[in-house]
């Protein structure tokens, strides 16, 4: 069984692939790097959705980690900010 840590070594590779499930390890391996950094989560996120609003970036700072981690998932799909962000 492959651990998705093992394949740090090829983050800058992974976004790349065709296969869905390098987005997923993509996603875990940002989120275990940025933990406990919350400025490169900022990165990330601007990355894919452009510039961040002070509300967004006020609550990204203080969400706990697993809400970050919920979050971190839903990215890879989420069309919107609004919809990483939604109470389901």
């Amino acid at each position: 069984m492959a651990k998705l840590i093992d394949r740090e070594g090829e983050l800058a590779a992974l976004p790349a692939e065709p296969k869905p499930f390098a987005l997923v390890t993509v996603a875990h391996l940002i989120t275990r790097r940025t933990r406990d950094a919350p400025y490169d989560r900022l990165v990330a996120k601007r990355r894919r959705f452009g510039p961040l609003s002070a509300a967004v970036t006020d609550r990204l700072v203080k969400a706990a980690p697993d809400q970050l981690e919920r979050w971190a998932e839903r990215v890879l799909d989420a069309a919107t900010l609004d919809d990483v962000f939604a109470e389901s």
